[in-house]
């Protein structure tokens, strides 16, 4: 079998109909669609049944609510493909899934094949921007990841070909406990041990957006995210305690970890902007945010865009990050 598709599912019963019937047209002896009921409490463990009765394709399983990054594991654990791919179940993907990914293998055995998104809310479309790209060099391949992880281009496991030898080899799981950063956490430690990639401008997944979904995201403390990154920074530890890669890979894939993290200092306060939080609430919490952040020393990318991003952070320039927040939310909405 050369495709496992794994979807994790929890309370989809609005949309998992919608997912699976954009899997159906392409269902052959090559794909298996691995469906991981996480502990849901609606009607998606009916309808998932109903449609392992309809095709032999579909896998059922099921476990206690534990968390999407644990749903994950439990289909890369059953998982019997060479190549492992996720859909969420609120997204869906178009009839070419198939064909695209197996033009892209004909080529070349690659490691990690990477497309964008294309972002919906039904009505209008927004393809994610992204640069051709393909190597089979490590100096190439890891300045080229490093951009891509500091730019938000490989965060989650979404339309992406990984291959599932080197998952279960390297024992690449996605962190369970920890709700912020786990799918970049995930991909960078399985980076840590390709040897090629391909980046693609075609995309045939469909992620999809609404008011609604972007307002009910948490806005955590700043507890709670020293909390999450801790568990992140100790997954991510292990991985580079295990590559045996090379320091000077390891460098640049840190420094880019490093930058998501300092990064987070605008994406909270994003969230709470669109969470309708007052400007002195914004403020008081890109000033505890900043001091987070600059406690821990990060090393960063020397490039234009991350000193940018990371350089009013370090200075404390609390109004021009509240500024640049307040333009990011209002161009979510």
């Amino acid at each position: 079998m050369k495709y496992s598709v794994i979807v994790p599912i929890y309370n989809a019963e609005k949309t998992l109909r919608r997912c699976l019937d954009s899997l159906l047209p392409q269902l052959n002896n090559d794909i298996e669609v691995l469906l991981i009921n996480d502990g849901s409490t609606d009607n998606s463990a009916k309808i998932c049944k109903e449609y392992v009765a309809k095709n032999s394709c579909f896998k059922y399983f099921e476990q206690e609510n534990a968390g999407v990054s644990a749903a994950r594991n439990l289909g890369i654990d059953n998982a019997t493909a060479d190549y492992i791919a996720f859909i969420d179940s609120d997204d869906y993907v178009t009839q070419l899934m198939v064909t695209m990914m197996d033009h892209v293998l004909s080529e070349y055995n690659y490691d990690y094949v990477v497309f964008p998104i294309y972002s919906t809310d039904g009505i209008t479309e927004i393809k994610e921007s992204q640069i051709q790209f393909e190597t089979k060099s490590r100096d190439d391949l890891f300045s080229m990841v490093s951009d891509m992880i500091t730019k938000k281009r490989i965060n989650g496991p979404v339309s992406k070909i990984y291959k599932r030898d080197l998952l279960n080899c390297h024992q690449i799981r996605f962190p369970v406990g920890c709700s912020i950063s786990e799918d970049r956490a995930f991909n960078i430690s399985y980076t840590l041990h390709i040897t090629s990639i391909k980046v693609l401008d075609s995309s045939f997944y469909y992620a999809f957006t609404s008011d609604e979904k972007s307002l009910s995201r948490t806005i955590r403390s700043v507890e709670e995210l020293a909390y999450h990154f801790g568990i992140e920074k100790k997954y991510l530890n292990h991985a580079y305690a295990t590559s045996g890669l090379d320091d000077k890979y390891l460098r640049q894939i840190k420094a880019a970890d490093n930058f998501c993290t300092c990064r987070q200092v605008y994406s909270r306060a994003k969230r709470m902007k669109l969470r309708g939080a007052s400007r002195k609430e914004i403020i008081k919490g890109i000033r505890d945010d900043c001091k987070e952040v600059n406690a821990q020393k990060l090393e960063y990318p020397k490039t234009n865009f991350c000193r940018k991003i990371y350089l009013p952070v370090k200075l404390r320039l609390y109004w021009m990050i509240y500024a640049v927040s307040v333009r990011l939310a209002k161009s979510a909405v």
